[in-house]
């Protein structure tokens, strides 16, 4: 048997940023057994394409490399369903420290860095508030804030006129959940720069709305262009 040099765990940005918190990838319930009892474990993925593993899109979007162990042990799973995937999963009895991992991807955004890299500013308010949300946004939020945090580097999270807010010296840009769409206030300056690629949505002098009917990983790559540009501009 060929002994992978580096393993990959998947996971989603609410997932990251629990890790992030935390500073572990923690330990996921499961229905089989370890060293004939069951346990929690952490998953690790033997190929970097999230594709062959069986995984739901919410739990690909984030990739995070990890350097092979022995302690790692092979994930031995007899059921029809996982019979062409079992084979690409290792497990770890343990919750596995951050600064063990080599790199950090985000497929949404693009973005590539390490945990030491990635800037522990939460704010458990927008936590608050996205637990507030329906389920089937609070992905959609933490996506969008996962792209904003990764533009937007040195800001503060804080909450500001009830939305979530990126502050360093001034508020920068706002992301607020509403009932059809999205909206996103980085202000007027900016939706002027940006009023030529904002053709497709309704906007207003200071916001921008996205329908959440067909959002996805352009908006997203939009929205952390938009908060990038606030950061730089607003700092001058």
């Amino acid at each position: 048997m060929i002994v992978p040099k580096t393993l990959y765990h998947f996971t989603s940005s609410l997932g990251l940023f629990e890790i992030i918190r935390s500073g572990f990838i923690s330990l996921t319930e499961n229905n089989f057994g370890i060293n004939e009892k069951k346990s929690g474990v952490v998953w690790l993925a033997s190929s970097p394409d999230s594709a062959i593993h069986g995984l739901k899109f919410n739990n690909t979007k984030i990739k995070i490399s990890l350097p092979f162990k022995p302690l790692y042990k092979k994930s031995f799973i007899s059921s029809a369903s996982a019979e062409n995937t079992f084979i690409t999963w290792y497990v770890s009895e343990s919750a596995i420290p951050i600064n063990e991992t080599i790199f950090i991807e985000n497929f949404l955004t693009g973005k590539s860095y390490t945990a030491d890299e990635f800037p522990v500013k939460f704010s458990n308010e927008i936590d608050e508030y996205i637990s507030q949300q329906p389920v089937t946004l609070q992905y959609l939020l933490f996506d969008v804030r996962l792209a904003i945090r990764e533009a937007l580097p040195d800001a503060t999270e804080k909450m500001s006129w009830q939305m979530p807010t990126f502050w360093n010296g001034r508020n920068l840009i706002h992301f607020a959940a509403q009932k059809n769409h999205l909206g996103i206030y980085p202000g007027a300056e900016a939706m002027q720069y940006f009023a030529p690629r904002l053709n497709d949505y309704k906007t207003s002098k200071g916001a921008v709305q996205f329908p959440y009917k067909s959002f996805g990983g352009d908006q997203v790559r939009l929205i952390a262009e938009i908060a990038a540009w606030c950061g730089k501009e607003r700092i001058k």
